[in-house]
């Protein structure tokens, strides 16, 4: 696939900017898998600026996308990859004219061990998390670089292809974009809405455990009230209610909760709470999430987040409300292993789609290089006079056994008239020579001849005189000539 560079200043820099502003929409619309992992599009356009401006707007449109990706996650180790993929891809695709393979092996050699690294070590995320944004992360951009060349074989074949006089893409790249793109793009969506789902029934079921324990301890706090007539120590009761709880329900292990004043001021815990007064108390709401203050990035504020849902609450005339809490980190987990799980499937389809489809859009264009080929030499064996020429094969697909069908009828039907062409150019040859033969012998009588001779155009002028008519009147051709 060749591209077309612009050589304008004032053109490329447009361009870039046009493609800068498509890189921070890229990255702001982005497909949310779970939490704060999600894909982002940014460096469709920095690879886009790349096979069309070079490598100076590539790294340009890069660094503005990676900038949005520090402010929106708190760190600024994916403006670091971002950057060093368009370097590494500029670098590979002067020998691999695929942007698509350029950019997976970036990934599987660079990108992929540097992310894991750079997550794990300087983030201080789980393995298993550092692994599962490494494995998003290439996805992701072997993803965007299936995007990035279906958008240049678009340009080349859509109607705008005459704006990019120069852009040339094979059939072999056409095919190569087309089902990498379906591949890459189906399998993201896939693992988007099988995330998304997961998300919202986890989130679903422990909204459920939460609404649970409520609802057990405040019944545990009305039946303490009904016995002892009253309750003097809200702690204490809270305490023995909450140990029951624990004791009938499984799934309150990890769950804290705590009773609220009518204003939101807490008046007794059992376990830790960070929710109070961070968050809205509001028994409207089915589910809350309460995120850490604090400059942090938003891998690690997720992780320390926690989940909080409040049910109201009455005892001696007197308005409560009771709050559980819990964290946010074992959902994390669960998801973190299942998108790993996903985006690792995502992974080796790709992989493996990649050198499918390489082999697959080599065979499909095998016949069309052959007839490329048998043309040339259908023709070299034409012009030699070559009674045999070579035969078009016959092909099981029945597209290419029409066009090898026509040519082959285009070939017979040219070898035929080549040789009506050759016998009359023989035939005219041989009358040229017998006409020049006799020309000449007529010539050397009229020369000879003691007579004079004089032979004039139609208009009457004179064109040629022999000897005899030199000697006769005393005039030379030279003389006489054109008069």
């Amino acid at each position: 696939m060749k591209s077309s560079r612009s050589t304008a200043p004032l053109g490329t820099l447009f361009a870039t900017l046009l493609l800068c502003a498509a890189a921070l929409a890229g990255n702001y619309f982005e497909l949310s898998i779970s939490f704060s992992v999600s894909f982002i599009f940014g460096s469709v356009a920095a690879l886009l600026a790349l096979q069309f401006l070079g490598l100076l707007p590539g790294l340009t449109v890069a660094v503005v996308a990676g900038i949005y990706t520090w402010f929106h996650w708190g760190h600024p180790y994916a403006l670091l990859v971002m950057c060093l993929e368009i370097l590494c891809v500029s670098l590979t695709l002067r020998r691999v004219n695929n942007l698509v393979l350029a950019d997976a092996a970036f990934w599987l050699m660079v990108g992929g061990p540097l992310v894991t690294l750079l997550y794990w070590g300087a983030l201080d995320l789980s393995f298993d998390s550092a692994v599962m944004i490494a494995l998003k992360q290439s996805a992701n951009g072997v993803m965007n670089a299936s995007i990035a060349t279906f958008i240049v074989v678009g340009l080349a074949l859509g109607p705008v292809g005459r704006f990019f006089p120069r852009l040339s893409v094979s059939y072999t790249g056409v095919v190569f974009a087309v089902l990498m793109f379906l591949v890459t793009v189906v399998g993201a969506v896939l693992i988007v809405l099988t995330s998304r789902d997961m998300l919202a029934t986890e989130k679903q079921k422990m909204s459920d455990r939460l609404q649970l324990v409520l609802l057990l301890t405040r019944e545990e706090l009305l039946d303490a009230e009904a016995r002892d007539t009253g309750i003097a120590d809200l702690q204490a009761a809270l305490d023995r209610s909450a140990d029951k709880v624990d004791a009938l329900v499984d799934t309150a292990s990890g769950i804290s909760v705590c009773i609220l004043d009518a204003q939101g001021n807490l008046l007794a815990k059992h376990g830790e709470i960070y929710t109070v007064p961070g968050v809205t108390v509001d028994t409207q709401i089915e589910i809350q999430q309460w995120e850490p203050p604090g400059d942090m990035p938003a891998l690690q504020r997720t992780a320390a987040s926690r989940y909080v849902r409040f049910l109201p609450l009455e005892l001696g005339g007197t308005s409560y409300v009771i709050a559980a809490e819990s964290a946010v980190a074992p959902l994390v987990a669960k998801l973190t292993q299942s998108s790993r799980n996903h985006i690792l499937a995502l992974a080796m389809i790709m992989l493996a789609s990649t050198v499918l489809v390489q082999l697959l859009s080599m065979v499909t264009t095998r016949t069309i290089r052959n007839l490329a080929q048998l043309s040339t030499k259908v023709s070299q064996a034409i012009s030699a006079g070559d009674q045999n020429p070579p035969t078009f094969p016959k092909s099981n697909i029945q597209e290419y056994e029409m066009l090898s069908t026509s040519l082959r009828e285009m070939s017979a039907q040219i070898a035929r008239d080549f040789t009506v062409l050759s016998d009359v150019k023989d035939t005219l040859e041989h009358r040229v020579r017998l006409r020049t033969s006799q020309l000449k012998r007529l010539s050397q009588v009229a020369s000879q001849t003691t007579n004079g001779v004089i032979i004039t155009d139609v208009r009457g002028r004179t064109e040629w005189i022999n000897e005899g008519l030199t000697r006769m009147s005393g005039f030379t051709l030279d003389q006489v000539k054109g008069k």
